[in-house]
């Protein structure tokens, strides 16, 4: 058995990852239809808002992989340096691990 690390590395690697990661998504945009949905998913999902826990009950109700949505701000600095571009995005990469950590 191959961890989820290993599995999505591989993929990276450009070889054939052992499954595929099938995930859910719910936010205030995208939502599943609740006609013929168990009483007990809809009433979770009665009222989506972003970075809620819809997600995730949608996702373990299914079975599927549960996905943590993150996105990391990139920005163009023409006017910066190599170095300075440098720092800016290492602090963004400092500040995406310390969100991981708190996370777990």
């Amino acid at each position: 058995m191959v961890t989820p690390r290993a599995n999505l590395l591989s993929v990276f690697r450009h070889e054939m990852p052992e499954w595929i990661a099938i995930v859910g998504r719910v936010d205030p945009y995208n939502q599943p239809n609740r006609e013929g949905m168990d009483p007990g998913l809809a009433e979770q999902l009665e009222e989506v808002k972003w970075r809620d826990e819809s997600t995730l009950a949608f996702s373990r109700y299914l079975g599927i992989d549960v996905m943590d949505h993150f996105i990391m701000h990139v920005t163009a600095f023409p006017d910066k340096t190599m170095e300075q571009t440098q720092f800016i995005v290492d602090q963004c990469r400092k500040y995406q691990d310390l969100f991981k950590k708190r996370t777990r």
